[in-house]
């Protein structure tokens, strides 16, 4: 009888924990104040949104000279790399993604001066060449930086 009743007990704290909205509950519990835990989804979504915008940048910045118009387009594109970075900032010194919590804010401030170097005139279009090159200090073939 124990053990149909500790089965019983194990199964629903079980499914209580994979439902995320209850596992976000959990995870208040179980780890410090000053630790972020970043969502699957949450990071998915943010490094799609990065991703897409830096394929459309490369994309762009191979082209000879750009016009105004494709100008505002690198600006609009690092803006949104920009975006997704910070959706992924964290004030906590901890996380589960501790390459997300060491560089995204030097990665925020190189998407800022890129951006800045961008909107000039004459444009400089450099620093967002090298924006969409830093991807593969996270993401290099090896996994190791």
């Amino acid at each position: 009888m124990n053990r149909i009743v500790v089965a019983c007990v194990f199964g629903a704290v079980l499914g209580v924990a994979c439902n995320s909205d209850s596992a976000a509950t959990v995870r208040q519990y179980t780890y410090s104040k000053d630790f972020h835990y970043y969502d699957e989804k949450q990071v998915n979504s943010s490094m799609h949104r990065i991703s897409k915008a830096a394929r459309e940048l490369n994309a762009l910045l191979k082209q000879q000279e750009l016009t105004p118009e494709q100008q505002a387009e690198v600006v609009r594109l690092l803006g949104e790399m920009e975006r997704g970075a910070r959706e992924l900032k964290s004030a906590d010194p901890a996380s589960n993604h501790p390459r997300i919590t060491d560089n995204v804010d030097q990665f925020i401030r190189d998407i800022e001066t890129a951006r800045a170097s961008a909107q000039r005139t004459p444009p400089n279009y450099y620093l967002a060449g090298s924006i969409t090159g830093s991807c593969f200090y996270c993401h290099s073939p090896t996994g190791i930086p």
